[in-house]
């Protein structure tokens, strides 16, 4: 040991005051090797440090927080103790358990990925006779470039030097360090969480051994075994299990071994390691990362079972007995890749789950069509479920599917593809989902057959949400040979990259956080409230058929069965049958009218034989299954059965294509959403006479966004026909559309859309477009309106995202109904009942019916409710709905409500209106959260009273700033919008109401045009026009944050992910802002961005901000508050 390093023994070393606050570590230095004249440092580069400490007695105490740019791995007197792999997010290290009186040594290695690199390092100790201590990373610190063996242990041999100094907490680039670890969790009642691991590095996935202790894997490193030695539930030790496989994204613990799908000696693959040897190779893949090869999970019958995301495939040979062995991309029309660059290359089959034997020599894929799924799970009935990604950059597009729970059967088509390859759901020849989930990043994923959770939970599937931080709780139900089911929240917390999960020996659940850098750490979830009742416990689905030797008849009667796995299972064993020799006997069967399934598997076959005679009897019965096709699922199967037959070029050049196409245009659109998204597919590709302007009609007439959306995709795919004027209304169109609120590729596909058809210009139409182009840019932006307008996507997002959110107010909602639809309709006791009655509504249309019919409510209407235009002799029209009509005279419910008495008389004609009564702007003028409790009565079995008044407190009366106090040179009232301006500002301003609130809810929408905004709530005055105290921040990456403002600064920064799916960021954005107690939530547009407890403050005022130096300008509306008890 050198003389420098002896010097170190003593505790001048250490700070004999209280720790310093987190915020601001006291004397620690950014510190490197010696050698490091400057700044960047070289990518790779490895630095090893070392530090004594001497210690008069045993610490009763010892925490360490460590941030390091990039990672690091610590020992304590040659134990391992920790690593970490980021600087903003320290890692915290509990040492007291490997700290000794007498003398320490504390050692590190430290690597850098490129760019700056340095330690930040920080020690509080306190011992038994409650002295304080501190140790600090500094130039008494010794590195070195090379180590010799024994390095962390004390051994001699290596040369070290006193670290270099580069700056204090605080210095750039080192800015911004997340400190506290301290999660924010809300369980259901009677659950608890606790930290029982943490310091091993950021987590990836974890298992438990035969003899309850945890293997967990390391993201920068390899596989760690925690025990807990004393049995009080925390795993105290850790010990190198294998570093040899590393960033093993799938653990399987089965008879005495660990298989890992990791990176090995022999690249990317699934190994086995026992303990102590060398890891054997059981196969590779093809590529690796975040959607590369994840889950091994043990299997009936003992076989391995593997999840592969899209972006790899094994490198063995798939087996002849695969059960998943054809596939194709299946879309019609001309694709789109992801503009953005995501998974271009990739092509069907995507994800596989894939089955291997022990010894990895027969791989057998037995399904596909994945996007990127983590995990695998087997329930109690071996049944096989995944949980899938959804890709969310495709949010607000046609062919974006949510995150999806998935029952994994042998030879599944599950329907991923690339772009807009993407299939829906309701594709015969793909399975749906058991459980649609919404937003989020699915990670790890485990059946709970415990007894410690009450008895409801037995049986469901718990699955973790990386990017939403929360555990699910999917509990499923057998329905035919499959599941369905609803998904609950069983844990969340703030922040929570929760990665894997298992269920523990005694029923606790272990689930551990990490990924990307974050904070590794394993916490227990239990749960120790009162019993709840028993629960029957689930039973199993019906046994899944097997056609392997099924008659005709048999397959025939199973196409005809109600269940899609079973017709999909059918399907395919028909398939095979066509390959055998007497197929042309099955072929006169299957093309019968009323048997539009069997077109699915002839089509299939099409696609891998050429056989051009076969085509037309099969385009044929097409028509014969279309024209007598009346239910929704029956056309939607005719539509795809066609689509798949259009593939095979020799049906594309079909001369029944001309008629196939006059047919389905004669209907078309038919009303439902799904089966017109299908017709518009074959309509553009047929392009008969006249279909080129019905979708465009829809474009510009439906009010849907994402349906818009899809029809302009459709249209596009028109490359002749087209007019001038089609063109320009096309383009005008994208122009608008490229401002909509989507996920981060909208706007590039809309652009392509866009360019393919700027293609089709002629050059006097080009200078016209570009001219027209120009003048757009060049004038100013249409000032928004204040007046709170409802379209139907953004309204329909909310109502999906917080309908049912724990503050819904019927009552609330009763008061809506009483005052805007009470007038002609009725619900339980409520209204009138002249148009439709209401309330069974909810059993037979969905929220977004509802709100369709809202919006539009001229697009269908009943004809029992149907209104008259009558045009009377003096040449007047009035239109309305007759109440009564006899000999004498004709009595109308006008629009307004009045009635109105016409004598028969004085009748000169009247006929069908094509216009509903009810008038198109119903919802406006509604806030959000009124539209959402009118939805929520809707919900109710009987409707409870009305009240009198609203509990909600209107902050701004829509004309003044009447109860405001701000700069009136800052904020002003433009057509019913609050409008905030500055620029060039020193500080921020703020626009303050008058009145203190302490628990309340209070909601507003706000359109930010430029810079940062936010509201300030529980405020302080701290100055003319000045705020301090918590702040709902808006704008730039901090949309949906919790911020202090003049105090401790960001307290929760929401990830990108969180707030960008949802953000609308060229429109008007709707907050609430929950404060109760030291419990604050915040949410953006219906998706939750904070919830965790503070109590700094527990009453102030509230304003919104103009912040300083740069550009900002913000409208609000709909500022109102709600006091809560």
């Amino acid at each position: 040991m050198a003389a420098a390093d002896v010097s170190a023994l003593s505790l001048l070393a250490l700070s004999l005051a209280a720790p310093a606050p987190l915020q601001e570590p006291a004397g620690a230095r950014w510190i490197w090797g010696a050698w490091a004249q400057e700044q960047p440092r070289p990518e790779g580069e490895r630095c090893f440090f070392r530090r004594s400490l001497a210690l008069p007695a045993p610490p009763r105490r010892a925490v360490a927080h460590v941030a390091c740019d990039n990672h690091f791995r610590l020992w304590v007197n040659g134990r391992p103790a920790g690593r970490g792999d980021s600087w903003l997010q320290a890692t915290r290290l509990d040492l007291q358990a490997f700290l000794r009186a007498g003398d320490n040594l504390l050692a590190l290695e430290a690597r850098n990925d490129g760019a700056e690199a340095a330690l930040l390092f920080f020690l509080e100790l306190e011992l038994e006779d409650g002295r304080k201590l501190r140790l600090d990373s500094d130039g008494a610190w010794l590195s070195a470039a090379q180590v010799a063996p024994g390095w962390n242990t004390g051994a001699a041999g290596t040369t070290w030097q006193p670290a270099r100094e580069f700056g204090g907490h605080g210095t750039a680039p080192w800015l911004g360090i997340a400190w506290s670890h301290e999660v924010q969790f809300q369980a259901l009642p009677g659950f608890r969480v606790e930290r029982v691991a943490e310091g091993a590095g950021s987590l990836i996935n974890l298992a438990l051994d035969d003899a309850g202790r945890l293997l967990v894997s390391v993201e920068s490193g390899g596989v760690q075994r925690l025990s807990d030695a004393d049995g009080d539930g925390r795993f105290e030790s850790a010990e190198t299990y294998t570093d040899r496989v590393t960033y093993c994204q799938g653990l399987c613990w089965s008879r005495d071994s660990l298989f890992a799908v990791g990176y090995g000696p022999q690249g990317i693959g699934l190994y086995r390691v026992d303990e102590g040897q060398e890891p054997r190779f059981l196969g590779g893949f093809t590529d690796g990362g975040e959607h590369g090869p994840h889950a091994v999970v043990e299997g009936p019958g003992g076989f391995l079972y593997l999840a592969v995301g899209n972006h790899a495939q094994i490198r063995a040979p798939w087996s002849p007995a695969s059960p998943y062995r054809w596939f194709y991309e299946g879309t019609l029309l001309p694709p789109y890749y992801d503009p953005r660059g995501h998974a271009v290359e990739v092509r069907a089959p995507g994800g596989t789950v894939v089955r291997v034997d022990r010894a990895g020599t027969e791989w057998t894929v037995l399904a596909g069509g994945f996007r990127n799924h983590y995990d695998l799970a087997f329930n109690r009935h071996g049944d096989l479920f995944t949980y899938d990604s959804d890709m969310e950059w495709d949010v607000g597009l046609p062919w974006y599917r949510p995150v999806r729970v998935l029952h994994v059967v042998s030879g599944g088509e599950y329907g991923w593809r690339t772009g807009s390859y993407n299939w829906p759901a309701w594709y015969p020849d793909s399975l749906p989902p058991a459980i649609e989930v919404g937003r989020g990043s699915p990670t790890g994923i485990a059946f709970y057959e415990g007894t410690q959770f009450p008895a409801r939970f037995r049986g469901a599937l718990l699955g973790c949400d990386w990017s939403q931080g929360q555990i699910y709780a999917f509990h499923l139900r057998p329905q035919g040979v499959s599941y369905t089911g609803t998904a609950e929240v069983l844990l969340r917390g703030q922040p929570l990259p929760v990665s894997d999960i298992a269920v523990a020996p005694g029923g606790s659940v272990l689930f551990c956080t990490g990924g990307r850098g974050t904070y590794g750490a394993v916490y227990r979830l239990s749960y120790s409230g009162p019993p709840e009742p028993p629960v029957p416990a689930s039973s199993a689905p019906l046994p899944f058929p097997r056609f392997e030797s099924a008659g005709q008849e048999a397959l025939l009667q199973a196409l005809r069965s109600g269940d899609r796995f079973v017709r999909a299972a059918a399907a395919q064993a028909l398939e095979d049958c066509l390959g055998q020799p007497d197929a042309e006997k099955i072929v006169p069967i299957l093309l019968t009218p009323d048997l539009g399934e069997a077109l699915i598997p002839l089509a299939r076959y099409g696609l891998r034989t050429s056989d051009a005679e076969a085509c037309e009897p099969r385009l044929s019965s097409f028509r014969l299954v279309w024209k007598h096709a009346s239910e929704r699922d029956a056309r939607l199967t005719a539509l795809r059965a066609l689509q798949l037959l259009l593939l095979d070029p020799d049906a594309a050049a079909s001369p029944q294509l001309r008629a196939i196409g006059s047919e389905l245009l004669h209907g078309f659109p038919v009303g439902d959403r799904e089966v017109d998204r299908e017709l518009g597919i074959v309509l553009a590709f047929l392009h008969p006479d006249g279909a080129l302007e019905r979708l465009l009609e829809l474009v510009e007439t439906l009010p849907s966004h994402e349906e818009q959306v899809h029809h302009a995709y459709c249209a596009r795919a028109i490359r002749s026909g087209w007019s001038g004027e089609q063109k320009l209304r096309y383009l005008r169109w994208c122009q608008e559309a490229a401002r909509w609120p989507g996920g981060f590729s909208f706007q590039g596909y809309i652009r392509s859309m866009q360019e393919d058809v700027e293609a089709l210009l002629d050059p006097e139409e080009r200078a016209l477009w570009d001219r027209e182009k120009e003048a757009a840019r060049a004038a100013p932006n249409p000032l928004p309106s204040g007046g709170a307008s409802h379209d139907f996507d953004t309204t329909l997002a909310f109502l999906q995202r917080a309908g049912r959110a724990p503050r819904r107010d019927p009552e609330e909602g009763a008061r809506v109904f009483q005052e805007r639809c009470a007038a002609c309709h009725s619900y339980g006791g409520l209204g009138r009942g002249v148009g439709p009655e209401l309330t069974t509504v909810r059993a037979r249309f969905s929220t977004g019916e509802i709100l369709e019919a809202t919006l539009q409510p001229s697009r269908v209407v009943s004809d029992q409710y149907q209104a008259i235009d009558v045009w009377t002799r003096d040449g007047r029209v009035r239109t309305g709905f007759p109440l009564r009509d006899d000999a004498s005279q004709l009595v109308l419910l006008l629009p307004d409500t009045r009635e109105e008495e016409i004598a028969a008389a004085d009748i000169r004609e009247r006929s069908p209106s094509a216009v509903s009564l009810m008038p198109s702007g119903l919802l406006d003028g509604l806030t959000l959260e009124e539209v959402g409790d009118l939805f929520a009565l809707f919900g109710t079995e009987t409707a409870p009273q009305a009240p009198a008044a609203s509990p909600w407190r209107s902050l701004f009366d829509g004309k003044t700033l009447e109860g405001w106090d701000g700069d009136p040179a800052l904020w002003s009232v433009q057509d019913g919008a609050i409008v905030g301006r500055a620029e060039g500002r020193p500080d921020s301003s703020f626009l303050i109401f008058r009145d203190s609130f302490g628990d309340f809810r209070l909601e507003f929408d706000l359109l930010l045009e430029a810079g940062n905004s936010g509201l300030q709530f529980r405020a302080r005055k701290a100055g003319a026009f000045v705020l301090h105290g918590y702040q709902a921040d808006a704008g730039q990456t901090y949309w949906g944050s919790l911020y202090e403002e003049g105090g401790r600064g960001m307290l929760a920064q929401v990830p990108t992910e969180v707030w960008q799916p949802v953000l609308n960021e060229h429109g008007w954005n709707h907050f609430v802002v929950e404060a109760r107690g030291d419990r604050l939530r915040i949410e953006l547009n219906g998706q939750t961005t904070v919830e965790l407890q503070d109590d700094a403050a527990l009453s102030g005022r509230v304003g919104f901000q103009l912040h300083a130096g740069e550009r900002t300008i913000v409208r609000l509306r709909n500022v109102r508050l709600r006091p809560l008890e």
